[in-house]
C-alpha cells in the first residue's frame, strides 16, 4: 500500500482533501478549487486516492491515474459507513480515505471517456424514444376527446393523423388541426433523430470487436452489444457468468421469489 491515502470529496467547484500516512495519522486537510485539484495532486507522491463513485467521479479518476496515482472509485452505500460527525465535505472526504483501505469492498471499475460517450448516447436514445411515446400517447388522448380514435402503431398513428390534418370537412376545430400538425412535426423530428442515433449505434458495434463477440450469443444485437461494453468495459471483471448475471440483477432467489408471488396470486385470484 502506498505510503499516502487520501480521501477526495469531489464537487462542483470546491474539492476536499483528507490525507493519511500508511499509520492512519492525518497529514493533509485542505480544499481546493476546481482549477487547482490536478495542479496539486501533481506534486504528490504516488497515492492512493479514494473517491465516491457519483458524477464526474470517472473523469477526475482517469485524471489522477495520468500523474501516477493509485484510483479507487467506491460505492456511496459504502462509505457511508465511516462518516463519524455531521455531514460535511471534511468529514465526507475523512469517511472516504478510511473506506479506500478496506479490502472487503469492491470497488467501481473506472470507465474510459469512449464508454462513457457510448453510454450517452444509450441514454439519449432511451429519452427520445420515451418523448416519442409520450407525444403519441397525448396525441390519442387530445384527439380521442373529440371521438377520434387512431389505430395502433406510430406508423398508424402518423397516417391517420396526416390524414385528418388534410382533410378539409374534418369536424375538429381550427386550433386542434394546427395542434396535430405541430405534434406531427414534433414526432418526425423525433423519429428522424432516433434514427441517426440508431445508426450511430450500428456503426460502433461494427467497428467494435468485442460487440462483434458478444453478437455470436443468440439474442444480442447492436442495441444491447454496445449497452454491456459501455457497462463493463472489462469482462475480467466477473468471476464467472453466475456473477455477471447477478450484477445485472438476475440471480435464483430473485427468480423464485417472482415465481413463488405468482403462483400465490394464480392461487388468491383461481
Amino acid at each position: 500500500m502506498p505510503n499516502l491515502i487520501i480521501g477526495l470529496d469531489i464537487a462542483k467547484n470546491i474539492f476536499q482533501v483528507y490525507g493519511t500516512n500508511h499509520c492512519g495519522v492525518a497529514t493533509i486537510k485542505r480544499k481546493l478549487r476546481r482549477n487547482g485539484v490536478l495542479k496539486f495532486f501533481a506534486t504528490l507522491e504516488p497515492a492512493l486516492i479514494g473517491i465516491e463513485a457519483c458524477h464526474s467521479a470517472h473523469y477526475w479518476a482517469r485524471e489522477l491515474t495520468k500523474l501516477g496515482h493509485t484510483v479507487h472509485l467506491l460505492p456511496t452505500q459504502y462509505v457511508k459507513p465511516f462518516v463519524v460527525g455531521g455531514k460535511n465535505d471534511a468529514n465526507d472526504a475523512a469517511a472516504i480515505g478510511m473506506a479506500v483501505t478496506r479490502r472487503d469492498i469492491h470497488c467501481v471499475p473506472i470507465k474510459s471517456a469512449e464508454q462513457q460517450s457510448l453510454q450517452s448516447l444509450h441514454r439519449i436514445r432511451e429519452e427520445a424514444i420515451q418523448e416519442r411515446t409520450a407525444k403519441s400517447n397525448q396525441i390519442r388522448s387530445l384527439f380521442s376527446e373529440e371521438g377520434i380514435i387512431f389505430p395502433t402503431g406510430l406508423s398508424s398513428l402518423k397516417k391517420g393523423l396526416l390524414e385528418l390534418i388534410e382533410d378539409g370537412e374534418s369536424v375538429i376545430t381550427p386550433i386542434l388541426r394546427k395542434l396535430g400538425g405541430m405534434y406531427l412535426e414534433q414526432l418526425s423530428c423525433l423519429q428522424a433523430w432516433i434514427g441517426e442515433l440508431n445508426e450511430m449505434i450500428d456503426r460502433y458495434f461494427k467497428e467494435n470487436d468485442a460487440c462483434q463477440r458478444l453478437a455470436t450469443i443468440p439474442g444480442i444485437g447492436p442495441v444491447i452489444a454496445t449497452a454491456i461494453v459501455s457497462r463493463v468495459g472489462d469482462p475480467s471483471l466477473f468471476k464467472n457468468g453466475r456473477h455477471f448475471a447477478a450484477w445485472l440483477g438476475f440471480n435464483p432467489q430473485t427468480i423464485f421469489q417472482w415465481w413463488e408471488n405468482q403462483t400465490r396470486w394464480n392461487n388468491e385470484t383461481g
